[in-house]
């Protein structure tokens, strides 16, 4: 999935439309004031590559751009994420699949972590665009490869939850009589016990002279019917 290639060190991180003085002042602006304004008027210089870095990660095209193919080797050698970089695609996949989440929302979101973030402000201009333009590119990556490990090892657990089979529940029961407490009750709680459930009346409601005489036609009556 991942060959290894000989990286273009003259190669830029970004390709932008404007001067590079003019993308640094922007730069340096939001960085000491991050705004809302800010902020967008760098987004603004780098739209096109983030696109770019976007669509090569949706075709699983790794080798185009070294911004994708550094992300994406760091992310094959990272021991904190699981397997194979096919395996871990698959599972980050499955997430923002999921979630409906696309690259390009987390290369966003990972710029704007970078530019909210307390860090290192240019005081003066550069006056090499590539140390600047490597600078922001692997901020932002950093950013990226720290969501795509949070979104792989989400899903592995949730994964591994759906695979655990269901146990069904099995309850055995065991009978035994307590005799002490048998040889205890009253008799006169038996006749009542057995008569209740017979007839489904209450034992009391019976005249005295009649319960003896109920009761032995009931029993009578349970013998045959066995």
């Amino acid at each position: 999935m991942l060959k290894d290639i000989e990286l273009d060190k003259k190669v830029l991180p970004f390709h932008l439309k404007v001067s590079f003085d003019s993308f640094q002042k922007d730069y340096i602006i939001a960085k000491k004031t991050p705004t809302s304004s800010s902020i967008d008027a760098v987004y603004k210089h780098l739209h096109d590559d983030f696109f770019v870095w976007a669509n090569l990660l949706e075709e699983k095209d790794y080798h185009s751009n070294i911004n994708v193919y550094t992300l994406m080797r760091l992310l094959k050698a990272d021991d904190k994420t699981p397997g194979t970089l096919e395996n871990k695609v698959n599972l980050l996949t499955q997430y923002m699949h999921f979630f409906q989440i696309s690259y390009l929302e987390i290369i966003q979101e990972s710029f704007l972590l970078h530019m909210n973030k307390v860090s290192y402000i240019p005081q003066n201009k550069y006056r090499n665009p590539k140390d600047l333009f490597y600078y922001i590119a692997k901020e932002i990556k950093m950013f990226i490869f720290s969501i795509f490990r949070k979104y792989i090892n989400y899903q592995k657990k949730q994964n591994l939850i759906k695979n655990i089979p269901s146990i069904k529940n099995t309850f055995y029961y065991d009978y035994f009589y307590d005799k002490n407490i048998l040889n205890d009750i009253p008799l006169d709680m038996y006749k009542s016990l057995i008569y209740s459930l017979l007839t489904q009346n209450t034992y009391k409601k019976i005249s005295k002279e009649n319960q003896e005489r109920y009761l032995c036609q009931l029993i009578k009556t349970l013998l045959s019917s066995n």
